[in-house]
């Protein structure tokens, strides 16, 4: 943690073989090296020393240094000594993170698979476990890219920016200006300048000299629209801790006033504050810095705060967590926020070498789980402080080894794509050229089609669309993309066709043919979209039915997509059009959703559609139920033979969201289709009450309930379902932070459930909080009554 808060001076390494010295003359080498800094001479000279004399204590004392100075290969080689003769089994795990480091995915992943076998009995086996398989998953990555082709410019170190210290914090002030933080003058970090020309990058000059903060400064952030520049000033204690702050400082008149600290809320005692990034958004002046306050959720974390643009000094508002989509238990650091992106380093997520850049995008007023950046902008070594300017044109730190340039991971230099970004070749004009067409006929267009162009890749967004009068279109794309064209004409089925696009370096076309097919009736006559569904896509739904045990459940369903349940005999009757295009039209589902349990807005958006009330949703439609809840076996109301009936419905098992529920493995993803929201729960009536209540239209008004008679109801989210014993219940920790309780209950086939249990009692709005999270996106409410769920 200590490199990533100070700018330690790090010296270059020698790896003299002292053959002809004894062990104890190499261990005092040793020594006297490690006390000048030089870390990765020292633990080759404590190396050099257990080889003559094969003592464990010089070859920790080798892997301590190594550690420091971030020689993963010399810490791979003394852990290897180690492992077997510790009695610290988490040795293991270092020793495969040391390979990992070194690039050697391959047997990084045998040594992490051979540390959880080892360790299996230890008391946080669970979170290790975690631990290992987020390793893993980078080492996955990495060999994934290395055998696909790792695609693009690989970035270059600037050179003329570089010495044999660390550098870091790279920020631009507009495109041609560039200010760093390095110790190349011999001294401490001070803040450097440079300016780009014709002839490149001008040797850096020191930028800034206020008194008191000559040295020991970092991490220089700018906002030319608030006026605002804002630094870290670090300090290292007796033991060796790093710590630091962030003073800021206005531009007045030209010229920058004297730093001020920012107030004790962002600089907490006991804590760091550093890596300040600045930007305007909304109004307000966004500060996003890195601490280790208390509050977080685990090692460094990402911390925002803002303040009004229009106000004097720094008074910012209290600090808030960037959020577990952001922030692991390990550290997360250097955050950048470019538009609604928000770039930053970690160690904590499944990464291709140690810290790894990563992007997490805003979504409304939460970061959404953040992304890999990829190769090769990662590396198997520590990638860090990633910013990127107007242009396009990228910075970032990172320690990865250059050949002809850089033989040693021991220091950070400055990378870029700026070179490379403008010797690259101009835009390759391509195209998606074709015509759409009736499968039926030989030959000729269908005229007066809707064509649209779908971004497959970038999770399936409408990016083109035209109406073609003559069955013609072309569309403009790029290369190693995957696009889908969807067209649209009424009385035929939606045509589908995909196109993938290769490196293309040349013009090209990719010819397009888009069949679609008329959509007939079921007496065959030619008809138009909203008459009735799609016979290709209603009837999976209907047999899927049918296929079923024979329950009313499933007659109802046949029924409502106009089948007799046996045998399945076709009809069709005449409802209201339903205003949707023909893409939107989704078959009926076989779950139904009681008329009682929708808000009034869901009640609002009640459509009939083949006889049968439904509520769309996102993979179809689901019946509505109107039903009274009385204690006996529930009756529901059916269409057949174009009247409505009274039936009773199968009685109800332990489990109505089985389908959310795991018979088998770790955590299991959620349904995507989420219950309706139930409304408030009225007060409950007395028993004499509810006896003489009638209503004016049983079948389009709820009936008064007797399960509401006496007792209380009560509302919890289900966010998960997990084998017991397989899962760390500290992987819920998130949940105390959003104002809620976790509590598990037993589930059907073996299953545990995970319950979100709101602290204020009110599920709806915490379940719009837990929904946010890609990784529960299917979390629901379920209901309680006296503690049973109903």
């Amino acid at each position: 943690m200590n490199r990533i808060l100070s700018l330690s001076v790090l010296v270059l390494l020698a790896s003299t073989v002292f053959a002809q010295k004894d062990w104890q003359a190499l261990k005092k080498e040793a020594e006297a090296a490690d006390k000048k800094g030089n870390f990765g001479e020292a633990g080759n000279l404590y190396m050099d020393a257990y080889k003559q004399k094969e003592k464990n204590e010089l070859a920790e004392k080798a892997a301590d240094c190594f550690r420091r100075g971030h020689e993963y290969g010399g810490l791979a080689g003394a852990l290897e000594v180690l492992k077997s003769s510790s009695h610290d089994k988490k040795i293991g795990f270092e020793y495969a993170n040391a390979l990992k480091q070194s690039g050697k995915y391959t047997d990084a992943i045998r040594e992490f698979q051979l540390y959880i076998n080892n360790y299996r009995g230890g008391k946080d086996y669970d979170t290790e476990e975690q631990r290992v398989n987020m390793q893993i998953q980078g080492c996955n990555l990495a060999i994934k890219a290395q055998k696909e082709g790792i695609t693009g410019f690989p970035p270059e170190r600037i050179a003329k920016l570089c010495s044999d210290q660390s550098e870091s914090s790279p920020r631009t002030n507009g495109t041609t200006e560039l200010y760093f933080a390095s110790a190349m003058d011999g001294g401490k970090s001070k803040i450097f300048r440079s300016e780009h020309n014709s002839s490149g990058w001008t040797k850096p000059s020191t930028a800034f000299q206020f008194k008191g903060f000559e040295e020991n400064i970092g991490n220089i952030t700018f906002c030319t629209e608030s006026k605002r520049m804002y630094f870290t000033q670090f300090t290292t204690d007796k033991a060796g801790k790093v710590t630091s702050q962030i003073y800021g400082s206005e531009e007045k008149n030209g010229e920058w006033g004297t730093p001020v600290k920012l107030p004790d809320f962002i600089n907490a005692k006991d804590a760091t504050a550093t890596q300040p990034f600045v930007m305007v958004a909304d109004g307000k002046e966004q500060l996003f810095f890195v601490s280790d306050r208390k509050g977080g959720q685990g090692g460094l974390d990402i911390w925002i705060a803002s303040r009004n643009i229009q106000s004097d000094g720094f008074a910012f508002t209290l600090p808030i967590n960037a959020g577990p989509g952001v922030n692991t238990a390990s550290d997360e650091v250097t955050p950048t926020r470019i538009g609604n992106e928000l770039y930053f380093s970690s160690n904590g997520l499944a990464s291709v070498g140690g810290f790894d850049i990563f992007k997490a995008t805003k979504k409304e007023e939460e970061w959404g789980f953040a992304e890999n950046m990829g190769m090769p902008l990662n590396s198997s070594a520590d990638d860090i402080y990633y910013t990127k300017n107007t242009d396009n044109t990228y910075f970032f730190v990172s320690n990865r080894l250059v050949k002809g340039q850089k033989a040693w991971y021991k220091d950070d230099d400055i990378f870029t794509n700026g070179s490379a970004a403008a010797a690259a070749p101009a835009p390759v004009n391509a195209q998606i050229v074709g015509n759409v067409v009736d499968i039926a006929k030989s030959s000729g267009n269908l005229t007066n089609v809707t064509v649209a162009l779908i971004d497959v890749t970038s999770g399936g967004k409408e990016i083109a669309n035209l109406l073609s009068k003559d069955g013609k279109f072309t569309f403009s794309v790029k290369p190693q993309m995957e696009y889908r064209v969807d067209t649209h004409k009424d009385g035929y089925s939606v045509g589908k066709f995909e196109v993938k696009t290769n490196a293309f370096t040349a013009p090209i076309e990719f010819p397009a043919q888009v069949e679609m097919a008329r959509i007939t009736d079921y007496k065959g006559k030619e008809g138009k979209i909203g008459e009735h569904e799609p016979i290709d896509e209603l009837t999976p739904a209907v047999e899927e039915a049918l296929a079923t045990k024979n329950d009313e459940k499933s007659k109802a369903i046949a029924a409502a997509n106009g089948y007799d349940s046996d045998p399945p005999s076709p009809k069709r009757e005449t409802e209201p059009t339903p205003t949707k295009r023909e893409s939107e039209i989704k078959p009926i589902l076989d779950e139904t959703l009681n008329f009682s349990d929708l808000t009034a807005e869901q009640k609002d958006d009640i459509i009939t559609l083949n006889g049968i009330e439904v509520l769309q949703v996102e993979n179809g439609y689901k019946p509505i139920v109107r039903s009274k809840k009385v204690i006996s076996t529930p009756v529901v109301t059916s269409t057949v033979q174009g009247k409505k009936e009274p039936r009773k419905m199968p009685k109800k098992n332990d489990d109505d969201d089985a389908a959310n529920d795991d018979n088998g493995g770790n955590l299991t993803a959620m349904s995507d289709t989420k219950e309706g929201t139930p409304e408030k729960v009225e007060p409950t009536k007395t028993a004499e009450a509810t006896k003489n209540a009638t209503t004016k239209d049983a079948t389009t008004k709820d009936a008064t309930t007797k399960d509401a008679i006496a007792g209380s109801l009560t509302q919890k989210i289900q966010i998960a379902a997990e084998t017991p014993g397989k899962y760390a219940k500290t992987k819920y920790d998130f949940l105390a932070k959003m104002g809620a309780n976790l509590e598990t209950e037993p589930g059907p086939n073996g299953i545990e459930r995970i319950i979100a249990v709101p602290t204020d009692g009110n599920a709806k709005a915490l379940l719009k909080k837990i929904q946010g999270m890609p990784a529960y996106k299917g979390a629901f409410i379920a209901k309680y009554k006296n503690g049973v769920r109903i």
